[in-house]
């Protein structure tokens, strides 16, 4: 038996950031975008994503990036096994350089960190102090990897997956 689907908010003003951390929810397949700079990790499921011009196949440990204003769309072939989290900046001078879109499959060892990074911020019980480490730390080690780690390049489409519209 499959779990409900089920979004977990969660808002840190002081901090400028909101955290979403998705399991099997429906979203947004038509192409959109955030006026926020966002990172998301996806946790299970895959899905075929337009980022910008680019497409990409999805996988369980893959760090995306979406800079502000770019366009994308998230199709995922089974909407119930799709979990991702999505994490948006909202402050107005961000303290690491991203570069443009991307999405990079991260090594095991950096899922299970990054994962943990994820899933601590968006915990009501975490402590103020404790979240802003934990923030900082995961934008450093998110820039590092998107800038060292080889993209998704050339982009993995499957064949199956029928096109956005």
């Amino acid at each position: 038996m499959s779990r409900p689907p089920s979004v977990t908010y969660l808002r840190d003003p002081d901090l400028g950031f909101e955290i979403q951390l998705c399991r099997g929810e429906p979203h947004a397949r038509h192409r959109h975008f955030h006026p926020e700079r966002a990172l998301a990790f996806i946790r299970g499921g895959t899905s075929r994503t337009v980022l910008g011009e680019t497409e990409h196949l999805l996988v369980p440990g893959t760090l995306v990036h979406f800079p502000p204003g770019v366009s994308h769309s998230c199709d995922p072939p089974d909407p119930a096994a799709w979990s991702y989290d999505m994490l948006f900046l909202r402050v107005p001078e961000e303290p690491l350089p991203f570069g443009g879109p991307g999405a990079v499959l991260l090594p095991r060892e950096e899922r299970r960190t990054l994962g943990r990074l994820f899933r601590d911020l968006g915990s009501p019980r975490l402590p103020r102090g404790e979240r802003e480490h934990r923030l900082y730390e995961l934008l450093d080690r998110a820039a590092s990897l998107l800038e060292d780690a080889p993209s998704l390049e050339p982009p993995r489409r499957d064949p199956r997956m029928e096109p956005v519209e």
